[in-house]
C-alpha cells in the first residue's frame, strides 16, 4: 500500500509479551503471558489511509489479518463502528492474500 503510494502501518494489537528474570512468564496452562498493548478492543492489525481517485480526502481502511482463527466479537464490534464512521473495514485471511488485490481494486474504482 505505501509503495502505492498510500499509507499503512502495522499496529501491535495482540500484546507485549511478558518476561521474568529474561525468561517467558506462563501462565497456570504453561502459556506465554502477555501485557495489554494499549490498543483499542478489536483494532485491526493494519491502519491505511488511501487515496481514491473520486475523493477529493483520502480515506481510512482498517484491515484485519486473519491466519487460523475466527473473528472475535470485540472485532466485529470495531468493524461495525468503523462501518458507522465511514471508514473503510477488511478482514483477510492469510491463506486467502491473493483476495487482497481484489479488494484493493474495488476500493479504488468507487
Amino acid at each position: 500500500i505505501n509503495f502505492m503510494g498510500h499509507h499503512a502501518e502495522r499496529v501491535n494489537t495482540m500484546g507485549i509479551p511478558q518476561f521474568i528474570n529474561g525468561k517467558p512468564a506462563l501462565d497456570k496452562y504453561g502459556k506465554q503471558k502477555y501485557r495489554r498493548s494499549g490498543s483499542t478492543n478489536g483494532s485491526t492489525d493494519i491502519h491505511c489511509e488511501i487515496k481514491i481517485p473520486s475523493q477529493y480526502l483520502p480515506v481510512g481502511w482498517k484491515i484485519e489479518v486473519k491466519n487460523k482463527d475466527t473473528v472475535l466479537k470485540a472485532q466485529v464490534k470495531y468493524a461495525a463502528k468503523m462501518q458507522r464512521v465511514g471508514v473503510l473495514h477488511s478482514i483477510i485471511r492469510v491463506g486467502e492474500l491473493y483476495l487482497f488485490w481484489d479488494e484493493y481494486y474495488r476500493i479504488m474504482a468507487l
